[in-house]
This record gives C-alpha cells, structure tokens and sequence, in this order.
C-alpha cells in the first residue's frame, strides 16, 4: 500500500469510553498519589485542583477518593507534627 508523504495527517476517531468517569477518577486518584509521594521528597504540597476533585468525588460518595484525600490529610498532618518538634528543639 502506497501513501501520499504529502497528504494531511488525520487522528482517527476514537469512540467516548464507557468508562471515561471511572478513567477520570482513577487518573485523579493517581495524580494524588504521585504528588503525595514527591511532595515528601521535594516539600511541595498537593495541588489544590487534585485535592479539589477529590473532595467533590469523595463528597459524591467516591470511596476511593476519599481514603486518598484522608491518607493525603494525614500526611500534611505528619508533616505539621515534625515541623512544630523542630520549632521546640
């Protein structure tokens, strides 16, 4: 099969998922864990648009969501705690 190297590049059509909200969700829930992660290494918190889906998720009865958004609360939580033993040493 021969192709026109001059012809236009088309994307092909990719029908909706079925599961698109569950994808969605799911790539939230990752992103989430990624930052909660290197946010222990290099010190930045979780952006607040991921912890904003999460809480709308977990609010809509997303459990996932919202065991992610309690583990990332007690991270910062963790986080508090060492820095005021810090502030008294």
């Amino acid at each position: 099969m021969r192709t026109n190297k001059n012809a236009p590049v088309r994307a092909a059509r990719v029908p909706a998922s079925e599961n698109s909200e569950r994808d969605d969700t799911s790539d939230l829930i990752a992103n989430a864990i990624r930052f909660g992660i290197i946010g222990r290494v290099n010190r930045q918190g979780v952006p607040a648009t991921v912890r904003n889906g999460l809480r709308i998720n977990a609010t809509s009865g997303e459990l996932a969501c919202a065991l992610v958004l309690e583990w990332l609360d007690d991270l910062l939580l963790a986080d508090l705690e060492a820095a005021e033993r810090r502030a008294r040493a």
